[in-house]
């Protein structure tokens, strides 16, 4: 029994010494408890409290029709009506412009002529009904204009439903208060929701944003998943490379490589040119899975849009910044524990808030401005802008530049702390 007491004082008092290894047990888990969790509740709270989704809307109908339309959803909570893109007034092409380009998540073409529309199956209706025939609803839907819709590509399938859905839902609400106020005649409901695609009684509602694509088609879950957990996968590089430094200061590799001529510098750079080559193996292999494999199981097969030099000058930048991620991580941590734990941990919470796992624009608004700082959201807006073929080079530029600036960043900071220790006499 004293021997045993004995072992429980020497290994608590190594424990509460450790302060830092402290730390990475108990505020990491912590972090990512409060980042995941955030994350979760905004999604299946829905719109929750967060800011309304903004829809740029470029109104071609001069009546009251698309008036109300407007009006209702400027007074819906979970949507906001822009009418100017760029502090100029939108019209269809510009609608689908700002779309494909990102700046808004929805745009909305209420097209001309709308209420002259109605005004003609109005009369239509009142003339069936007066010569005692019937009316057929989906007919009426079939002869009005449609009203065309973008969503942001880059929004997977299930984000993309539920934006068409509270769409159409808050159009088809203008329209029953316009029944109810007399201005439309309100016909048999029989079989009114039966045909494709949806709106109210007498409003289409046409999701469009393939025409904004190259193909006219959207994009597939393989499309959006692959380049997503690709990034994911390429950063947590942070775990062998952190434990191979560790284990080099452990067993005095480290020590001797500081004496020899090389000097350290050049021990990093080896480690650069060694693990930036697994990062592009590992981009290489999800990418031959998304050809290959994705359509054995089942999965529709990948499909790039873009030209694979502008993909491989993504991959570099992002394998640059992750490796250098775990440069810092393996010259910072003092323990195998500290740089497994930190490691992991950080490169998850940086997917959470960078879009990895859902949308940036379902988060609340403290996530939404730390994903400005997260690495992989810079690697996956670059990712899926051009897996989607919504841009080129020239747009992604930022994302690259900001990847290669982190790069340099941690390596700077790397080489800054390492002659610290030196001086120090810890090394």
């Amino acid at each position: 029994m004293t021997a045993l007491l004995a072992t429980i004082r020497k290994d608590l008092r190594q424990l509460v010494r450790d302060r830092a290894g402290l730390a990475v047990l108990f505020l990491m888990p912590l972090a990512l408890v409060m980042i995941v969790s955030l994350v979760h509740h905004a999604v299946l709270e829905g719109t929750g409290d967060r800011d309304p989704v903004e829809v740029l809307v470029a109104n071609r109908d001069s009546g009251e029709v698309g008036s109300a339309f407007e009006r209702i959803l400027e007074e819906s909570p979970f949507f906001a009506v822009r009418k100017t893109w760029n502090g100029k007034p939108v019209g269809p092409e510009e609608v689908a412009k700002a779309v494909l380009a990102g700046d808004f998540k929805v745009g909305l073409v209420l097209p001309a002529g709308l209420t002259e529309s109605y005004e003609r199956r109005r009369a239509k209706a009142l003339r069936s009904l007066l010569s005692g025939g019937r009316i057929d609803p989906v007919a009426l839907r079939r002869e009005g204009p449609v009203l065309g819709t973008y969503v942001d590509p880059i929004l997977p399938g299930v984000f993309r439903r539920a934006l068409l859905g509270g769409l159409s839902q808050t159009l088809a609400f203008a329209e029953m208060e316009m029944l109810f106020q007399g201005r439309l005649v309100m016909p048999s409901t029989e079989g009114a929701l039966s045909g494709q695609p949806q709106g109210g009684l007498l409003v289409r509602v046409e999701d469009r944003t393939g025409e904004l694509l190259h193909g006219g088609a959207l994009p597939t879950a393989t499309q959006q998943n692959v380049p997503a957990w690709t990034l994911f996968a390429m950063f947590f590089i942070v775990v062998p490379l952190s434990a191979q430094m560790i284990r080099e200061k452990q067993t005095g590799v480290l020590r001797r490589s500081l004496v020899s001529p090389a000097g350290y510098s050049t021990l990093l750079m080896g480690k650069v040119t060694v693990f930036v080559g697994v990062c592009l193996s590992q981009f290489g292999l999800m990418i031959a899975a998304g050809f290959w494999l994705m359509p054995l199981l089942g999965a529709p097969r990948l499909e790039i849009l873009a030209n694979p030099a502008s993909l491989l000058i993504v991959a570099l930048a992002a394998a640059l910044a992750a490796v250098g991620f775990g440069l810092l991580v393996g010259t910072v941590a003092r323990s195998h524990e500290q740089a497994a734990m930190f490691g992991a941990v950080a490169i998850i919470i940086a997917a959470a808030v960078g879009g990895i796992m859902v949308p940036v624009f379902v988060m609340p608004d403290i996530l939404q401005g730390l994903s400005a700082f997260s690495p992989l959201s810079w690697g996956h807006q670059a990712f899926l802008n051009l897996f989607l073929g919504r841009g080129g080079l020239g747009q992604i530029w930022p994302d690259i530049g900001r990847l290669v600036a982190f790069f340099g960043f941690t390596l700077a900071a790397t080489l800054v702390y390492q002659v610290l220790r030196r001086e120090q006499g810890e090394i």
